[in-house]
């Protein structure tokens, strides 16, 4: 059996999943999800329900065999060995660094427990295999549904402004950092001179923020019918846009990945984190089609 945690928001939570679904479809393994982490954790809850998930959720029986009742954080003994390149300690595997394609993951031995956030496109090479799994089976609400035709009826964008911790938890705001108002104008700007009669759709975390400090000078809709726990409507509707300026969030890039346009123009930041040294890279992270700024 393999068991891969689930942690984080639903971006974050998208990513772990998509991985557990590949491993599922390539291996004879039995693959489940283990969802406790949100017992516990006070940002955000477990948000798949909506997609209808077909990996099991794993038992504390299940958890429990694999782990022998220890999930501990990275001690210095782990380091060590982390840095002796050994990346099975005990049955759990971690990943190694964020954004980094790990094609070893697929070669785990069976009874594994997958730690990590497995941020890659090159891990899920059937996008269509995604967009099905991540289809909503929930029936879109009146409001999203004519917001909906208005985005599939309009040369839609849509624009995503990550706020909540961002802001709110220094920490976590010195890590992430913001979307500067420089990048978001030179998006609008450079999209809008590839996009005859640009519609504008703003989503964010926080959008009455947004309604008071964004001016396009373009056609806006400012989405406000949806919350944390429809986040998923946000989500569909954000996918449904003809093309897509994302935040530096796992929830938008999301947005844009499961975007069918084949004509998609996406833009992503340059900037992601406060990396001061530029030690991260975006490789594995952001498709090449992608434009950075």
């Amino acid at each position: 059996m393999i068991i891969v945690q689930l942690t984080g928001g639903l971006g974050n939570q998208m990513f772990q999943y998509a991985l557990a679904l590949r491993i599922s479809l390539e291996t004879n393994y039995i693959v489940k999800i283990d969802t406790r982490f949100f017992k516990t954790y006070d940002w955000h809850e477990y948000s798949l329900q909506p997609f209808t998930p077909s990996i099991d959720t794993a038992s504390n029986s299940d958890i429990n065999t694999l782990t022998k009742g220890i999930i501990y954080p990275q001690n210095l003994k782990e380091r060590i060995l982390k840095k002796l390149n050994f990346i099975h300690i005990k049955s759990i595997v971690r990943e190694q660094k964020i954004h980094f394609f790990d094609e070893n993951v697929f070669r785990i031995n069976d009874n594994s427990f997958l730690i990590g956030y497995w941020q890659s496109f090159k891990y899920f090479p059937d996008r269509k295999m995604l967009v099905d799994a991540f289809t909503p089976q929930i029936v879109p609400s009146n409001e999203n549904l004519l917001v909906l035709n208005k985005i599939l009826t309009t040369s839609s964008i849509s624009l995503h402004i990550r706020r909540g911790n961002y802001v709110s938890v220094q920490s976590v705001s010195a890590f992430h950092g913001m979307c500067s108002k420089l990048y978001y104008d030179s998006s609008v700007e450079y999209i809008a001179k590839k996009v005859e009669k640009p519609y504008f759709f703003i989503f964010s975390d926080d959008i009455e923020w947004a309604k008071s400090n964004i001016k396009l000078g373009f056609e806006t809709f400012f989405v406000d019918i949806n919350n944390a726990t429809t986040d998923y409507e946000d989500l569909r509707l954000m996918y449904s846009c003809k093309h897509n300026i994302i935040a530096n969030s796992t929830f938008s890039w999301w947005g844009a990945f499961l975007n069918q346009n084949e004509d998609k123009i996406v833009i992503a930041p340059e900037k992601w984190y406060n990396d001061k040294n530029n030690e991260i890279s975006f490789e594995d992270f952001i498709p090449q089609d992608w434009i950075r700024m």
